[in-house]
């Protein structure tokens, strides 16, 4: 699980593409978003320890689960990537 501190999305308008019906295995409700930084809340791998800053992209986020926009995100282990980064 990420607690998502930034996010991104699709320069289309929000939900237009998910309504249109375009990926029909969509369901609501949903929170969009297909990129997020952020942290480790929790993890079921030793590779991701909380407090870890870690990025997730794509890979059905906003569709098959809930997106960067979302306070927690759970994300299947492969789409998480540490990151190291200056930043605060």
């Amino acid at each position: 699980m990420v607690v998502s501190e930034s996010a991104g999305g699709r320069r289309q308008p929000v939900g237009n593409i998910h309504t249109s019906g375009a990926f029909p295995t969509v369901t609501f409700p949903r929170i969009l978003g297909i990129e997020c930084v952020g942290v480790v809340a929790d993890s079921t791998t030793p590779t991701l320890v909380p407090g870890q800053k870690v990025a997730a992209l794509m890979g059905g986020m906003g569709r098959e689960c809930d997106g960067g926009y979302a306070e927690y995100i759970l994300l299947p282990n492969d789409r998480i990537w540490p990151i190291h980064t200056s930043f605060t």
